[in-house]
């Protein structure tokens, strides 16, 4: 077998089959900052990006101040459970935006044509 030349790079598919194999967690929080700017050139190197979930508080009671009391435990916070941090390039940032773009895209088609599925 040969090398390849220099510069030539070997193109494959990414093998998404394993992929149903992963928790289907709800996310409904989120959270974006810039990288730290580099040392050579001021700017930020990358976008990170946290991923959670919020859910309502269970609050019951009879009376109000039973209610009243646990919603001043909360202290005016509710907790996210934190599901998955990631780090971006720029080049990464924008090819998931567009990804969500165009789902949003679809979703929002399919909701003006009524399509259902199941």
């Amino acid at each position: 077998m040969s090398p390849q030349p220099e510069g030539v790079f070997q193109q494959f598919l990414a093998d998404w089959s394993h992929a149903d194999e992963l928790d289907l967690l709800p996310a409904n929080a989120f959270v974006g900052q810039l990288g730290a700017p580099s040392s050579n050139v001021g700017l930020p190197d990358c976008i990170y990006i946290v991923i959670g979930h919020v859910a309502p508080p269970l609050i019951v009671g009879d009376n109000p101040a039973d209610i009243q009391r646990q919603v001043n435990k909360l202290h005016g916070k509710l907790p996210v459970k934190g599901l998955a941090r990631l780090v971006l390039t720029r080049e990464r940032a924008a090819e998931l935006r567009d990804l969500m773009a165009n789902m949003v895209a679809q979703f929002d088609a399919a909701h003006r044509q009524g399509v259902t599925h199941g």
